[in-house]
């Protein structure tokens, strides 16, 4: 294999993060490698040409045990010609239940001629609801790159894998999508403060064009995919809900990066079982071997 393109869709960015540091390690490794955001290819030219590659990867964070619906939507346009190979690479809030199931892509993805070779999921940081403390995210992110620079090794060498679905965790991850429902209705019922900025982040940013600004009002269609994209990237928070507030967001929001560079965040033992969800992740860390 000398070829990876990953297809990449991101929220909050901490998908995009594991991808990056995926891409840099693959890239250290001799291959050539690089990543293009998901919401992007319906607009480029060629489609063809970019995805000759050797494998293919699809990044997305898990909404509710499935992959957002923007992602199986986008895969669905994408050209069915030659078989292809690809990989599946999921991040989550936690590794319960390892992030639910992908069956409905991987039916998806046969259709379309592409052969799943490999399949993994990476936990990270909570961005829903729950915030992580700063130690213990800096640790997670940590992990993170340790399990990117695996997952490199593991394509280098074909070390293919999937993640077998039970159909208890089928029948789950069909419940749970009736949370697209709920997405949609939270997108139309957002609304901006007054210490907004007008910046237009939100309205550049939004994946589905879900959001619109005109004569100086925003409007919030029915598109959204619960991606938080809007809140997280706010430089002012100003973003909250007609009916939840900020009850759905993380306070205080989080940017990897700077809790990484801040060398006054010490990074959480990761034999601390006082911090919620330690024991869990620790688990998967050493399931995913690496940890001892």
């Amino acid at each position: 294999m000398q070829s990876v393109l990953i297809l990449s869709f991101s929220g909050t960015g901490n998908t995009q993060f594991v991808v990056d540091a995926l891409v840099k390690s693959l890239i250290e490794k001799g291959i050539t490698a690089s990543s293009i955001p998901m919401e992007k290819l319906p607009y480029q030219k060629n489609i063809d040409d970019l995805l000759a590659v050797d494998l293919i990867g699809i990044a997305f964070p898990v909404h509710a045990f499935n992959p957002p619906p923007l992602v199986e939507k986008i895969i669905k346009r994408l050209p069915q010609t030659i078989t292809r190979k690809c990989f599946i690479l999921k991040t989550s809030g936690s590794p319960f239940a390892m992030g639910g199931t992908t069956s409905r892509l991987k039916g998806i993805l046969s259709k379309r001629n592409w052969i799943l070779k490999y399949e993994t999921l990476v936990p990270m940081p909570s961005n829903f609801i729950v915030r992580y403390q700063d130690g213990f995210i800096k640790l997670n992110a940590e992990m993170a790159m340790k399990q990117a620079d695996k997952i490199a090794d593991d394509l280098k060498n074909e070390n293919w894998k999937t993640i077998p679905a039970g159909k208890l965790a089928v029948a789950l991850c069909a419940m749970a999508r009736m949370e697209r429902i709920g997405a949609v209705m939270y997108g139309h019922f957002l609304k901006v403060e007054s210490n907004c900025i007008k910046c237009g982040k939100c309205v550049q940013n939004c994946p589905t064009r879900n959001i619109s600004f005109k004569d100086g009002k925003f409007t919030f269609g029915w598109k959204c995919t619960f991606c938080m994209r809007c809140s997280a990237e706010c430089p002012v928070q100003a973003f909250s809900h007609r009916h939840f507030g900020r009850f759905i967001q993380i306070k205080p929001p989080y940017h990897l990066q700077s809790i990484i560079s801040n060398p006054d965040i010490e990074i959480a033992d990761i034999m601390d079982d006082n911090i919620p969800s330690m024991k869990d992740f620790r688990g998967f860390w050493f399931k995913a071997g690496i940890i001892d």
